[in-house]
């Protein structure tokens, strides 16, 4: 009996592993992504938790990715691809909003959606879209947001790829997954970082200039 127990408990745990295992896509491990910019979070306010995985693809590499079957890349190759796969906890999962900083999307940028691949099918969103600062003129991109209002995931369900594409590199933004009523988490994901601005760069040549004067006044 004991040996049974034994057994039946070893046989669970691997069941267990198995299922783990089988949640797992392949954003984490894509061997075409930045290695440093991919992985898994989890994202947790007691409420609600899910696994976010993701991936950040430099120009040209999204397309070429066997794991993913080579999808197609809006932006032609010639942006980074953010890529996200949510994993739903206890709780279901209704929206991920990926926090942007101004500027690091263009604000008439309409790349953003989902793929799906055999056998990686997931729960399509409903809406992706890109929100805009409510700062009139409302031209800069605050954060992208993935929404499932009639298909949500559901536990343990996991989503379809979300990606969305912008010409910068990463950085770390807080992000958040929301559920029923008022459940919100938060947690930081790569979002992209905009490079400096021309005012910034012309306030650095005026700075030389006149440094450069100053040696030759001494």
């Amino acid at each position: 009996m004991q040996w049974n127990l034994l057994g039946v408990g070893r046989v669970g745990f691997v069941l267990v592993l198995l299922g783990g295992s089988a949640l797992a896509g392949p954003l984490p491990t894509d061997p075409n992504a930045l290695n440093s910019w991919q992985g898994s979070k989890i994202i947790s306010s007691g409420k609600i938790t899910a696994t976010v995985e993701y991936a950040v693809y430099p120009p040209g590499q999204f397309s070429a990715s066997a794991a993913l079957n080579n999808p197609s890349d809006p932006s032609l190759g010639t942006d980074y691809v953010y890529a996200y796969e949510i994993v739903a906890g206890a709780q279901a999962v209704k929206d991920l909003t990926i926090g942007i900083a101004a500027g690091g999307v263009p604000a008439a940028s309409t790349n953003i959606g989902n793929y799906s691949f055999a056998p990686e099918f997931g729960v399509l969103p409903t809406s992706s879209v890109f929100i805009l600062q409510t700062i009139p003129p409302p031209t800069k991109v605050t954060s992208a947001k993935f929404t499932n209002t009639s298909a949500t995931l559901w536990q343990n369900a996991h989503s379809d790829i979300l990606y969305f594409t912008s010409p910068f590199s990463p950085q770390l933004f807080i992000s958040s997954i929301s559920g029923g009523g008022t459940a919100i988490a938060t947690n930081q994901l790569p979002s992209p970082i905009p490079e400096p601005s021309t005012a910034v760069l012309a306030v650095v040549g005026c700075v030389s200039l006149l440094f450069m004067r100053r040696l030759r006044k001494a």
